[in-house]
């Protein structure tokens, strides 16, 4: 489960925030730290298509284009940006590193979460996105449409985002397989350059977590090419959710 590194937090250990389905997501039970679980960081990572070589690999793109990302995974100790300053907001930046379903505990790596490793004005932030521990736990609903809350901006950005408001339903949402999920959004996240999330920052700023419905004023989403007119958006719920 997710950790919050005690240098940022300014104890002796990390954090622990508990709760009941998740380490850094969860309506209105959920959890931000806790345990670790290990694994290669290899395993079930999105291949580095184009290791990441000095600032030119670094820098933007026109448009989504290859992605650039790094061989491999950012360990926390490493991720020292403390730029996701208020609660809620978007974070717009560059995809650097997938890190599967029970992926390296140095990188905060867990069993009911892919972590993202997001580039943004230079630094690694981490984006915990839940996949559930048991089918159905998590429910997935995709849809196309323009980037919510305005264009693509680098940055940590303080908007909102509604499911309701968007129209979506909780009977539109599909019951996931952990394992599944997982690998379906490292597939989807296979050509990502470009990337938006929505969620809530961690409480030292070098992270976001609860990518999903929340309380319908500051709901997280995962947004694949969001230069796109048509973005594709990836939305997520709980079982125990219903709007």
């Amino acid at each position: 489960m997710l950790r919050f590194p005690s240098k940022f937090l300014g104890l002796g250990t990390c954090a622990v925030l508990a709760a009941v389905i998740v380490a850094a997501c969860g309506g209105k039970a959920d959890q931000a730290a806790g345990d670790d679980a290990g694994g290669e960081v290899e395993s079930g990572a999105v291949e580095d298509a184009s290791p990441e070589t000095g600032s030119e690999a670094e820098a933007a793109t026109s448009t989504d284009g290859t992605p650039t990302y790094t061989s491999t995974c950012t360990p926390l100790t490493d991720q020292v940006g403390t730029a996701l300053n208020s609660k809620h907001g978007r974070l717009d930046g560059y995809l650097a590193y997938v890190l599967p379903q029970g992926g390296a505990a140095s990188c905060n790596g867990d069993d009911s979460h892919v972590h993202l490793q997001v580039r943004m004005k230079g630094d690694i932030y981490d984006v915990a996105v839940d996949i559930g521990t048991f089918t159905g736990d998590s429910n997935l609903y995709e849809a196309d449409m323009p980037l919510p809350e305005g264009a693509w901006s680098e940055g940590w950005h303080n908007v909102g985002l509604s499911y309701t408001q968007l129209g979506l339903h909780s009977s539109q949402f599909t019951p996931e397989d952990p394992t599944t999920l997982g690998q379906k959004i490292q597939s989807e996240l296979a050509n990502a350059n470009h990337i938006s999330i929505f969620g809530d920052s961690y409480p030292q700023g070098n992270g976001c977590h609860d990518v999903h419905y929340e309380n319908g004023t500051e709901d997280g989403a995962l947004v694949i090419d969001p230069l796109s007119p048509s973005a594709h958006i990836m939305f997520f719920r709980f079982s125990t959710q219903s709007f």
